[in-house]
């Protein structure tokens, strides 16, 4: 490994860089708060994802992305996803939490596929159907200014409790302007499961540089789960006047039952730089 690489391995295990997973060509990036090198590849992770059904009339006004089109499933309704990430060992900084509201979209001009919930499984170089991120809190100044200044992504810093146990899940978007307040909470246990084969790539949209910006994360994980939702319930505060509280009210009112959750103890991730399109 070359020197340059080692001064910026952040917390991960050397040991674990050496899987086949890891051993791909890095290069490095300058932003605002230093240099990264890419992919950043996280070597430890959980995250847990409940999927939502929105209004899609008020879902598309939130896609600043002109670009891009909100998927409309047969019923009319339009895919939300609710994300929790809890980042315990990576390249390129210290462990973090982070948190996220994204929509199930298609660049204009791409067929969309027949089934596209069923095309998000597929690996994230064979489809184009992704996700558009709508808010994208994390617990570290690094990690936000990173996200802000490399793909565009909505950040901002703020405290987001995490707490995976079992199948039980405990989760919150602190508002960073309120002391006390809440954003949003992610709470409940979830209900019948089955093993997931691996876990789900990425192919998340942003709007950067006045241009539709499509980045992918490679994933991997053998304790994944696709659950029911159980007693799942996505909750925004009634009082906060965040941004992002006043979007997800207007999405699902004040609470919400997802249709599906997924979930895993432990998974692991490249990602990858992303390109205009």
């Amino acid at each position: 490994m070359a020197k340059q690489d080692t001064q910026l391995l952040g917390s991960a295990n050397p040991e674990e860089l050496k899987t086949p997973f890891f051993q791909v060509p890095t290069h490095h990036r300058a932003f605002s708060l230093g240099v990264m090198a890419l992919p950043t590849r996280y070597t430890d992770a959980s995250c847990v994802m409940a999927t939502f059904e929105v209004d899609w009339d008020v879902a598309n006004e939130l896609i600043e992305a002109p670009d891009l089109e909100l998927v409309r499933l047969p019923n009319g309704k339009a895919v939300m996803n609710a994300v929790f990430y809890e980042y315990r060992r990576l390249t390129n900084g210290t462990p973090y939490n982070e948190a996220g509201i994204a929509l199930l979209v298609n660049p204009k001009g791409y067929p969309l596929p027949a089934d596209p919930e069923e095309a998000v499984t597929l690996p994230s170089d064979r489809r184009q159907v992704g996700q558009y991120i709508v808010d994208l809190p994390v617990t570290t100044g690094p990690a936000c200014a990173a996200g802000i200044d490399l793909w565009g992504y909505p950040k901002f810093v703020t405290e987001i409790p995490f707490a995976l146990d079992g199948k039980n899940f405990a989760g919150k978007v602190l508002d960073p302007e309120r002391e006390g307040e809440f954003i949003i909470s992610l709470e409940g246990e979830a209900g019948a499961e089955q093993k997931l084969p691996d876990w789900q790539d990425l192919v998340l949209y942003s709007k950067f540089e006045d241009q539709l910006f499509r980045a992918t994360s490679d994933t991997r994980s053998d304790e994944g789960y696709s659950a029911e939702p159980g007693n799942f319930v996505l909750k925004t505060s009634a009082t906060s006047l965040h941004p992002m509280a006043v979007r997800i009210r207007r999405l699902i009112g004040e609470s919400a039952t997802p249709k599906q959750v997924a979930y895993t103890h432990h998974f692991q991730l490249r990602l990858n730089e992303g390109v205009g399109i």
